[in-house]
Order: C-alpha cells, then structure tokens, then sequence
C-alpha cells in the first residue's frame, strides 16, 4: 500500500507532453528568426512562412500552459487522496501488529512516519518521478535537436553531461545515510521535547530544568551536528553543479558566436542552441536535487516499511466465551529479571477474584499475559469451553486500566472511540457507576471538550468514565487495575455493589481493604 504507481504514470504522461511542446518551442523559434532574417533581404517577402511560425510558436506556447495547469490540478488532487490512502493503511496497520514490537517506538517516531516519512514518499511518487520524467525528456529530446544542427557542439556537451552524471551518482552514495541519520536524530529530539512537556509538572517538582535543558541541548546539538554534515554536502554538490552549468552556458554564447562568424550557424541556429542549452542544463542541474529527493524519500519509505514488516498479531478473538481460564506453569521476564515464575491458577466464569500482593511484584503482567500483549516465556495460558481448550480470546476482556488517562476530544468522543455504543447507551453506563450527575454540571455536558490525557476532569472521575467504558463493551470478563485508587470511599462502595451484580467474572487488583463479596484472592510472592 505504500507505493501506487497510477498517479506517478499519470504525471510522467502529463510531463512528457509538456517537455515536447516545451522543446518545439526552440525549434519554431530558430525557424522564426532564420525567416524574419531571410523576408528582411527582399523587397517583396511572402509573409505568410512567417505567420504560420508565428501561430506555431503561440500553439506550442498555449499547450505548455495548459499541460502546466493541468498537471498542478492533478497533483494536489492526488497528494490530498495518496495522505489519506497512506496515512490510513499505516494507521490500521500499526494496530494490527503485536503491540510489544509497536511499544520499542517511541510516540514521537511515530509521529514523524505520519509526518515527515509520508510526505517524503508522497513527494517521491508525485514530484520526484514525474519530474525526472520531464527533465529526461527534455534533455533527451534537446540532444536529439542539438545533434541535427550541429554534432560537435552535441560531443563536447554530452561529455560534460558525463561527467555531471557520474559526480550526481557519487552524490547519492554520500547523502543517503546523511538523510537516516537525520531522520533519526530528529526523531529523538522531537520525541524528547513530547515527553518533557507531557511531563513538566515532574520536572518542575524536582526542580531539574537545568538537567532537562543539559539533556535538551545534547538531542538538539546531535540532530544539529547530522545536518550540519548533510547540509555541507548539500552544499558542494549544488554549488559544483550551479558553476558547471554557467561554464557550459558561456561556451554555449561563445561557440554560437563563432559559428556565425564563420557562417557555420545562422542567427536562428543560434538562439536555438541557446535555448536548447537550458533544455540540456537544466536537467542537469535538477537530476541533483531528484537524486537528493530520491534517496530522502527511500529512507523515509524504508522507515514506514519496517512498521509493515513487524509481526501481525494472530486472530484469536473468534470466541466470546469460556468455561474456566487457565494459567499453568507460567514464566515471565523483563529483561532477563524473572517477575512470575511456574505460576499455575484457573479461573471459573462469574467468580470474583483479587490479586493480592505488594507493588511491582507482577499482578498488572498477569493482566497483559491473559490479553495477549505479552508472551509467556514458559508454560501455557489458555481457556476451557465446552470441554475444549482454546487460545484466550481477547474478546472475553473489559479492561479499565492503572494509568488515568483519556484522548483530547469530548467525552462522548472518548466512550465512542473505545466502544462504538451511542449516547443513550452511554449515559446508562455513566448512571451505574455513578458519574453522569457530575458529568451533567459541566459546562457542555457530555460534549465538554477534554484536554490531552483527559485533563479537565479530576482522577476519581476518569476512574468512573473507564468502568463504564468498560462495562459497556459487555464482555465476559472485567480486569480492573486499581479502579477505585482515587474514589471516595462512597463511590468505591456504590460501584463495587453494582458490579458485583452484574454476573460477570471479575478479576481486580487493589491494595485498599474494601472487598467485593465472595471474592476469592490469588496471593502474588516475590520470585
């Protein structure tokens, strides 16, 4: 999905008949001039010759702006569709992946894939083909011209065109792990400026701007230092092909003037090769930059590709639901730093279970291993239903997770994100766990804008916003991670109640003393 040849075909068509039209130009002109020249020298011209050029010149003309606007037209019409086409493939692909391997990005990584990396790509299909397209033909075209009026000039251009061509190739070596490293060292340094200002009550609080601003300044000097390096070949490399075009140019008036001295070219000739000239220099010069946009783009495109290439998470959500779940002798580390080790427990449906244990000691993993976020390094995880074993579905889950955090947007548009459910579905969930009075002081109600992470509301409201979330997507089983940590304990009280009569299986960590009655606890022990 990240390459779609049509629309570069397109444009390469559209370009190919601007550069015919472009390069007929010249030759109408040098016909121009040659008859204005010769009906100068009679008493009585025939002016029609004359007219006809005229008209021909102004067709040539007329063509190249139309192909010119058109070929705008096409462009931004099909960059807007190919951001969409990308943009959106890349998005629901990312989702598709085992969420460990997306983790090793960071946020800001990613970013830059949706910014910088598509455009790149998007540039390279709809401006950097195209145009070499163009520019080839132009230059293919004005060698062929060059060649019907005069060879010789043709040797000694094609022979600086030669060379040209072998310094842009060794050119493109040089650059293309210029542009990676700068990808990347910008990647870090974007990703660093995220995370500080999502963070800058912390750093405020340990009063350590001075070491964020020391660490600041090391990320912004080695993404300075990366283009520094790349800039200074930039630089050469259009400054060398810029004063090789000149030289060509000056030989080009010099050797034109000679040949009418020695009547070897007539004044049209001359202007011809003139314009020609632009025609074969210019390309030149342009197959630098092309080459330039082409390596960028290759990289950026290598970068959205290693997003495809990562493991697809396998479709075991097929079933909803389960007599017993199972963990049997299961093992996991981080790092290489065991966390759960042969931990054996099984779960009937509709019982009410506590993880009981200290912090840190592993109950949040058990949560990730049963939804298939992570992988058990030994032992097994499955489910039991109607005398079968299976895979655990992630379908049997409803997960209010540790970290209080909601999307920027509405509230509506945050339970809609994650469940799909309409608004009269909504405020019935919000009812039962006991928000949606609290919800209705705010300003908007329901549509009261969210700032990023859900900023607007306090703690103990996201808590509740989260179990109803949860509860509307009326899965089999609720995983709650310290849902009531920041409710008072009336409304712990409430919600716990009304849980508990709703006939689901629950499995909740906490490390307050409310219970929920006939919870069975499953003790977690230090490794």
């Amino acid at each position: 999905m990240i390459s779609k040849k049509k629309y570069s075909i397109i444009l390469s068509f559209v370009d190919f008949f601007y550069s015919c039209f472009l390069l007929a130009i010249p030759v109408l002109t040098s016909n121009l001039v040659d008859i204005a020249v010769a009906a100068s020298k009679l008493e009585h011209p025939d002016l029609m010759p004359l007219v006809w050029n005229i008209v021909g010149v102004s067709i040539a003309i007329m063509m190249d702006i139309l192909l010119y606007m058109l070929e705008g037209f096409l462009y931004f019409r099909f960059s807007l569709k190919r951001e969409k086409e990308i943009k959106e493939d890349l998005f629901y692909r990312i989702f598709q992946n085992e969420y460990h391997q997306v983790a090793t990005y960071h946020t800001a990584q990613i970013e830059q894939l949706f910014t910088t990396d598509i455009h790149n790509v998007i540039r390279k299909e709809l401006e950097t083909i195209p145009d070499f397209v163009r520019q080839a033909t132009r230059l293919i075209l004005a060698i062929g011209i060059v060649v019907y009026l005069d060879v010789w000039f043709l040797v000694l251009i094609l022979s600086c065109g030669i060379l040209g061509f072998g310094l842009a190739k060794l050119y493109s070596k040089l650059i293309r792990p210029h542009h990676h490293r700068v990808l990347e060292s910008e990647g870090k340094f974007n990703g660093y400026i995220l995370e500080s200002i999502a963070q800058m009550k912390l750093i405020q609080a340990y009063d350590a701007t001075r070491y964020s601003n020391d660490h600041f300044d090391a990320l912004n000097k080695n993404q300075i230092e990366a283009k520094k390096k790349r800039n200074r070949i930039l630089f050469v490399a259009n400054s060398g092909f810029f004063g090789f075009s000149n030289i060509i140019y000056l030989f080009a008036l010099c050797y034109g003037a000679y040949g009418i001295s020695i009547q070897i070219l007539t004044y049209g000739s001359m202007i011809a090769l003139v314009q020609l000239l632009n025609n074969i220099q210019t390309p030149l010069i342009s197959f630098s930059s092309l080459w330039n946009q082409y390596n960028l783009a290759q990289a950026s495109r290598k970068r959205i590709q290693d997003v495809y290439m990562l493991s697809k998470e396998e479709n075991n959500n097929l079933i909803n639901d389960f007599d017993s779940i199972v963990f049997e002798h299961v093992s996991f580390a981080y790092h290489d730093q065991p966390v759960i080790k042969d931990f054996s427990f099984k779960i009937k449906k509709e019982e009410i279970i506590l993880f009981q244990g200290p912090s840190g000691i592993g109950k949040t993993t058990v949560f990730m291993l049963l939804m298939g976020f992570l992988k058990p390094d030994a032992g097994r995880i499955y489910m039991k239903y109607q005398n079968e074993e299976f895979p655990v579905s992630r379908n049997l889950f409803s997960y209010v997770p540790q970290e209080n955090i909601l999307f920027s947007g509405t509230i509506a548009e945050n339970i809609y994100i994650l469940t799909g459910k309409s608004r009269e579905e909504a405020i019935e969930a919000l009812k039962l766990t006991n928000i949606y009075d609290e919800i209705l002081e705010l300003p908007e109600g329901l549509d009261t804008v969210l700032k990023e992470r859900g900023s607007g509301l306090s703690l103990g409201q996201i808590q509740r916003i989260w179990i109803a979330i949860a509860l509307l997507s009326d899965r089999p089983v609720l995983l709650l991670d310290e849902f009531s940590s920041a409710l008072d304990s009336q409304n712990e009280e409430i919600i716990m109640q009304r849980l508990t009569e709703l006939h689901k299986t629950i499995i909740f960590i906490s490390h307050r003393n409310k219970e929920m009655e006939n919870q069975r606890v499953i003790p977690f022990v230090e490794v």
